[in-house]
């Protein structure tokens, strides 16, 4: 099928419907990428809490560090029991950790959970053993601060998994953000070089036959019925112009078959008053013919060429007389 063919309708249709076509293609795509942030946000709201959770744990651990310092220093029951219950707190907030978490952190918090719950082992038997065997409280507290490491490193490492693995989803939606923009830059640009084209295709193949149908039109009111329009289209405006032309062929037939007709009576009448009146009838002859090419002055190329020539010279002294 030619597209030249095709009705105008038709033809703005299918430009109107790339454009759409394109906005809706692009309009999926975005609609996959927001999706995919929409997911990337909806992790990031577990991580928010989760960070949340380990900042109760570090301040737990801060506090339990100091609390115990005070009780092996000083001696006082009384931080003792504060450093018991920092790791009770700790184990809660680890475990409220544990249930908004994902499968990728719970083995590092349980394995989290299990040095504080060794410590807490190891705090509660030094505030109930006696302090006179020195030895052992000493092995006591050396185990319980190698505990206290192991477990800020082991937090350390929770913070630095956490954060990572929220950058990277933050990293991912910059990314898809900045795709959609430019899609939508894309899309733009698209929709502005289509609505160009289709406006010069629209002037090409509506405005110009336009022209042409009007131009020649013109033609033929001054009475050149040589104008012919060339249009190679099938659509509406071809159609105009196929049957503008078949008018402009017939009019033309009908203006030779006139002037074919006004020569063959006017030879007629030249023979007969020639061989009738002698001079007197090639003057009225002559008067006759005068009055004809007043009327249409296109008999004047059919006549012979003396008798052009003399009416021709005839007129000119007639105009330039009138002139004066």
């Amino acid at each position: 099928m030619n597209f030249k063919n095709l009705p105008i309708g038709i033809k703005i249709l299918l430009g109107f419907f790339l454009i759409i076509l394109l906005y809706g293609i692009i309009t999926l795509i975005n609609y996959y990428d927001i999706s995919e942030v929409r997911d990337l946000a909806s992790e990031v709201v577990p991580r928010v809490d989760q960070m949340s959770h380990l900042q109760d744990i570090a301040v737990a651990l801060e506090s339990f560090e100091k609390n115990i310092d005070k009780y092996l220093s000083i001696g006082y029951v009384e931080y003792g029991d504060k450093a018991k219950q920092d790791l009770l707190n700790t184990i809660e907030f680890i475990e409220n950790s544990k249930n908004n978490t994902d499968d990728t952190l719970l083995p590092e918090l349980k394995e989290f959970e299990v040095i504080i719950s060794e410590m807490q082992d190891t705090v509660v038997f030094l505030t109930h053993t006696d302090r006179a065997n020195h030895k052992l409280v000493n092995e006591k507290i050396v185990l319980v601060y190698t505990q206290l490491n192991n477990a800020k490193q082991r937090y350390n490492e929770l913070i630095s998994k956490t954060t990572s693995y929220t950058k990277e989803i933050v990293v991912k939606q910059k990314i898809i953000i900045n795709r959609v923009i430019n899609l939508f830059l894309v899309l733009g640009l698209s929709i502005l070089i289509i609505g160009i084209v289709l406006s010069l295709f629209l002037s090409k193949t509506i405005s110009k036959p336009i022209t042409k149908l009007r131009n020649a039109s013109n033609e033929i009111g001054k009475g050149n019925l040589d104008a012919k329009i060339e249009v190679n289209s099938g659509d509406e405006i071809g159609d105009l112009a196929k049957t503008f032309n078949e008018m402009r062929v017939q009019l033309k037939q009908r203006e030779d078959q006139a002037v074919k007709d006004r020569e063959e009576l006017l030879n007629s009448l030249l023979s007969a008053f020639k061989g009738k009146l002698g001079n007197i009838a090639t003057i009225l002859a002559r008067k006759n013919v005068k009055e004809l090419v007043e009327k249409n002055p296109r008999i004047i190329k059919i006549l012979p060429p003396s008798l052009a020539k003399s009416i021709k010279k005839e007129r000119e002294l007639n105009q330039e007389f009138e002139e004066k």
